[in-house]
């Protein structure tokens, strides 16, 4: 694992599949410790989750409408838990 991005924390907004999935595994990859988000999609934000955790990377999950106030809310309280360097 790289690990120009150690000791950063990257959010990354619709991980369950896709283009979003791709970004977090990347950023894992280059050693990012990772929040993930998805709307409702719980099997896919944990199939993201176990293939960073594979692969010696760190995840946490969240699953949130960010269409409504209290799921943005909820989204930011829970990542800003620890300092944020990247949002996507």
């Amino acid at each position: 694992m790289a690990t120009e991005l150690n000791g950063q924390t990257a959010v990354v907004t619709g991980a369950s599949s896709g283009i979003g999935r791709a970004i977090a595994v990347a950023l894992a990859g280059r050693g990012a410790r990772l929040v993930l988000h998805a709307l409702e999609n719980r099997s896919g934000l944990e199939a993201t989750r176990e293939a960073i955790e594979q692969a010696g990377g760190e995840a946490t999950m969240l699953l949130a409408d960010l269409s409504n106030h209290e799921g943005r809310r909820r989204l930011v309280d829970d990542a800003w838990s620890a300092p944020v360097d990247i949002w996507v």
